[in-house]
């Protein structure tokens, strides 16, 4: 068996799954694969979360080339979670093909696994934009296992990593990795890619892994500011380094308090060791708007100052709401602690100056970039008013509330449930969107980490 011939086959095995897994699923079947395989796998723990849950490792394979993936950078992106999942039983099970691989895999189920057992209300459908708004959790930059890792940059220094991304930061630098692979995947749009340096050969077929699958590539403006397409659909991968830069070269007195966070694993890992980090970004949703380059009849300007308009009044919205419930919600509301920290205020702020006062903006914008703008975008953000009646929630169910505070979150709840479902229905008139089908959005991001396996291993 060749490597190609074991990818295929790989690939060709993934499984349809009907829904995502939860928590203690997955370390139910972390434990299982241990007891069947025991010559075959190696659980580790790399240290405790913030809420006292072990973070795992699976070691699988041999190989010369060291491969780290990470699932769940992002608690409310499970995508990476089923595929490294499936890698460990496929692989676990097949010590052929694991060897044909040339690999040492690195596995991490769910690296914020908190945060993952906080988004359990979707996982298991309905696969709406309302059923995943209203249960979405995902906490603030600061508190992300995938931007809190140490960084000295000019003026910027950080070195307050969550209890998560200090076992990155131990497995990264134990086993100083070929590859590592933060297994993001986006919401609502297209696919994209994130690189640690530019990599030609990789890109036709990394968008060919989507396209096989009928996932749509995403060709609108780049989610953050300060991203550096390096082709369609491919991007420099991005740290706290490209952030403070950013709003340096736009004049801020003090970037690094912009910034207020750490860099990704990706960045350290490559600052370090060298490594080739690869962010495959998947969505749930799509609409092949995504990927229409033909002139909407507004100009890049109108589109995101219209953007940035809804989405302030949505973050005041929240605050109101927030400033109402006043002490219903506790400290130890993890809801509560990510909405108060919501930290996009900066970059908001940044992004208007540059649609408002940049040339290069005025240019026509494509359909792709207004749906963007005026569906994924504000999709975005209206998850806060999700976290806001998850974060009611939560309090009800740590403690008795009084009886004038099961008043206000009351009101509260009903007035902000009933705007999120007009904001979605609103979100849904303006497309034309579908759910992927799980199984490839798993057999998309494992062809991705594969290709990347390829040029690591010079093989491309």
């Amino acid at each position: 068996m060749s490597f190609a011939s074991a990818c295929e086959n790989l690939l060709r095995g993934v499984p349809d799954y009907p829904c995502f897994l939860t928590v203690d699923e997955l370390e139910a079947a972390t434990d299982g694969l241990a007891r069947a395989h025991p010559d075959a796998v190696r659980v580790t723990e790399l240290g405790r979360s913030r809420g006292g849950r072990p973070v795992r490792c699976l070691t699988v394979g041999a190989g010369e080339c060291a491969a780290a993936a990470l699932g769940a950078p992002h608690p409310n992106e499970p995508v990476g979670v089923m595929a490294v999942s499936y890698l460990a039983e496929r692989l676990a099970a097949d010590p052929g093909l694991a060897a044909e691989l040339g690999v040492t895999w690195y596995l991490v189920k769910a690296w914020d696994i908190d945060g993952l057992a906080l988004n359990e209300g979707w996982l298991k459908g309905p696969y709406t934009l309302f059923d995943y708004a209203r249960h979405y959790f995902r906490p603030d930059f600061a508190d992300q296992p995938d931007w809190t890792f140490p960084v000295r940059h000019k003026r910027l220094a950080f070195n307050a990593p969550t209890p998560e991304a200090s076992c990155g930061m131990l497995l990264i630098d134990e086993v100083r990795p070929d590859l590592l692979l933060s297994l993001h995947n986006c919401s609502f749009g297209g696919a994209y890619w994130y690189e640690t340096e530019p990599t030609p050969a990789l890109w036709e077929p990394l968008r060919d892994a989507a396209r096989r699958r009928g996932v749509p590539l995403d060709l609108s403006t780049p989610e953050m500011p300060y991203a550096k397409q390096l082709a369609p659909a491919v991007l420099g991968a991005l740290g706290a380094e490209d952030a403070y830069d950013y709003y340096e070269s736009l004049g801020a007195e003090d970037p690094a308090a912009l910034v207020g966070h750490g860099t990704t694993s990706a960045a350290y890992a490559a600052r370090r060791h060298g490594t080739f980090g690869l962010v495959c970004e998947i969505p749930y949703f799509y609409d092949r708007a995504i990927e229409d380059g033909s002139g909407c009849g507004r100009t890049l300007s109108e589109v995101l100052l219209a953007r940035l308009d809804w989405v302030g009044a949505c973050g005041r919205l929240v605050e109101g709401w927030m400033g109402e419930l006043g002490g219903v919600l506790g400290e130890k509301n993890p809801y509560r602690r990510a909405l108060a920290a919501e930290s996009f205020a900066a970059s908001d702020a940044a992004l208007r100056r540059q649609a408002r006062d940049d040339p290069a903006f005025a240019r026509e914008a494509t359909v792709a970039e207004a749906f963007d703008a005026d569906v994924v975008r504000r999709f975005y953000r209206s998850r806060n008013v999700g976290m806001l009646l998850s974060a009611i929630d939560w309090e009800a169910s740590e403690r008795r509330l009084s009886s004038s505070e099961r008043v206000v979150a009351a009101e509260v709840g009903a007035e902000a449930e009933s705007w999120l479902r007009e904001a979605c229905a609103d979100f849904e008139a303006r497309s034309s969107y579908r759910a992927i089908p799980i199984r490839d959005l798993v057999a998309t991001q494992l062809e991705s980490a594969l290709l990347a396996v390829a040029h690591v291993r010079g093989l491309m």
